[in-house]
């Protein structure tokens, strides 16, 4: 399962395509070089990630280096004079288009795993706030690491209220809602993990101040 700081990387990475094909609009002759440290880029990320794409992706990167060595795929075709140049910018960008499409369809679905637990871990926080959970440990003293686990422990479990929240909302309200606060953590970790269930809960809570 990809961790949110690896999907993150990717996705950085990734996001160096539109420069490149814009070089490749402009006829940069920087082009193909500045292709083949992407795709070191990304094959470092993806092993790192252990994805099992990544021989998919060193095979492409082999295309540029064997057009390089004047050996293009047979299925290129370049209009015009075929310089050594325009052959293997050619193969570069119709590379990198093909890396770009494989990665993104993979990554699409850890990006809505992600996006499904942000989206649980937000209603639960909001709650949470509802009744006091997160106020009660704003006043607390503790580090962020172990502020952020006792939050996340206490929205899996019912939690201690202030006395002012129980006779405000009453003990049967706030033990329904706390009911909703800890299904919905749950589902947040056994979607991403407890780790970056933490990260998700720390982004969420610097948002609501």
């Amino acid at each position: 399962m990809l961790r949110l700081v690896q999907l993150e990387e990717l996705d950085s990475i990734l996001g160096q395509v539109p420069a490149l094909i814009e070089k490749h609009e402009k006829s940069d002759t920087d082009f193909s070089k500045e292709v083949k440290r992407w795709f070191k880029e990304i094959e470092r990320a993806l092993y790192c990630s252990r994805l099992p794409l990544l021989s998919n992706i060193a095979s492409l990167r082999g295309e540029i280096v064997s057009a390089e060595k004047g050996n293009p795929p047979s299925d290129m075709a370049i209009s015009g004079k075929k310089t050594k140049r325009k052959i293997v910018d050619a193969t570069s960008a119709v590379a990198l288009q093909r890396a770009n499409s494989l990665i993104n369809e993979r990554l699409d679905r850890e990006r809505g795993r992600f996006g499904e637990a942000e989206l649980l871990m937000r209603s639960a926080l909001s709650l949470a706030s509802y009744i006091g959970i997160i106020n009660n440990f704003n006043r607390s003293n503790n580090t962020t690491l172990r502020k952020l686990l006792e939050i996340l422990r206490s929205m899996r479990m019912n939690p201690e209220w202030p006395d002012d929240y129980r006779a405000m909302f009453g003990c049967e309200t706030l033990t329904t809602i706390a009911t909703e606060i800890g299904r919905g953590t749950a589902q947040v970790i056994g979607l991403v993990g407890h780790k970056d269930a933490l990260i998700l809960l720390e982004r969420c809570i610097s948002e609501i101040g």
